[in-house]
Formats: C-alpha cells, sequence, structure tokens
C-alpha cells in the first residue's frame, strides 16, 4: 500500500510542477497583450466619445497601433487607432457609414476563392482606415488584401506569399 502511494507522488508531483510551469508561461505570455488592451481602451474611452467597447486588436504597418472599435452613447461607431509610441495621438474615424466587417469579408467572398479566411482585422493606413482580410487561397498560400473602410474600394492585395 505504502508503494501504491510513493509512485502515486512520483508522478503527481512532477505533473503539478509541469502544469504550473505552462500556466505561468502561458499568463506571462499574455501579459503584454493585455496591457495593450487596458492601455488602448483607456485611452480611447477618455480621447473619443466611446461609451461601449466593441473589439480590440494590433494592427502592424508602418507602425504599429492598438485598435479600438466601440459605440458612442447615441450608437455611433467609432475607431480609435492608438499609437503604441506613446508620445503621438491618437487618430479617430467615424466609421458608422464605412464597410462593415461582414461586408468587407462578403465583398472578398464573392470576388476571390477563398479556401479559408485566417482575420479580418481593422487597420490605418495612410489612405485612411482599412479593412485587412487575410486568407488561405486553394492552393494553402496567405494572401493579404485591404479594402478602404470609406470607399469599398480595395488598397492594396498581397496575393500568393
Amino acid at each position: 500500500m505504502k508503494k501504491k502511494w510513493i509512485w502515486l507522488a512520483v508522478i503527481a508531483i512532477p505533473l503539478l510542477l509541469i502544469c504550473t510551469a505552462f500556466l505561468n508561461v502561458y499568463n506571462n505570455a499574455q501579459k503584454p497583450h493585455k496591457e495593450a488592451k487596458e492601455y488602448a481602451i483607456s485611452v480611447a474611452k477618455q480621447e473619443s466619445a466611446i461609451t461601449s467597447v466593441i473589439d480590440f486588436n494590433i494592427y502592424n504597418s508602418e507602425e504599429t497601433y492598438y485598435v479600438v472599435t466601440g459605440q458612442t452613447d447615441k450608437k455611433k461607431k467609432l475607431a480609435v487607432f492608438v499609437p503604441k509610441d506613446k508620445k503621438k495621438q491618437p487618430i479617430i474615424k467615424d466609421i458608422t457609414k464605412g464597410v462593415s466587417k461582414e461586408e468587407a469579408v462578403k465583398k472578398l467572398q464573392n470576388e476571390e476563392p477563398i479556401e479559408k479566411l485566417l482575420s479580418a482585422r481593422l487597420g490605418i493606413e495612410k489612405s485612411g482606415p482599412v479593412w485587412e482580410l487575410v486568407f488561405l487561397d486553394k492552393n494553402d498560400q496567405v494572401n493579404y488584401y485591404y479594402l478602404q473602410v470609406n470607399s469599398g474600394e480595395w488598397w492594396k492585395k498581397i496575393k500568393h506569399i
């Protein structure tokens, strides 16, 4: 009976230590994203009329932006592009009348044969707000298409990576 408990302890203790180590690594990996999200939402609420947050993402281009989308009290949809560089000012755009995420994805599906949509995220370029649509084609190649939010026109297409 004693041997059974010893073997159980020999197996359980290392297993518990391994699980604890994995949880610690996971929490440390998530920390920068969580801090960026909290910072961006705080700035977005201070600098704009956003009262409720709908979405958050990180957009990387020539510069990195934390993107917060939300609504005002009057149900107006705003996007706040908070630069990672804290010395720069956030950019606030009204996207109420622009192309929605769903409309952008539908336009892509109507024009290109996509195998799998990997992501659809809001970003900002010199031309204004864009939807970055990342997908796999039938040859499992990655494609990046950028749709202008305001006009609904394609801004840039990067194919077959």
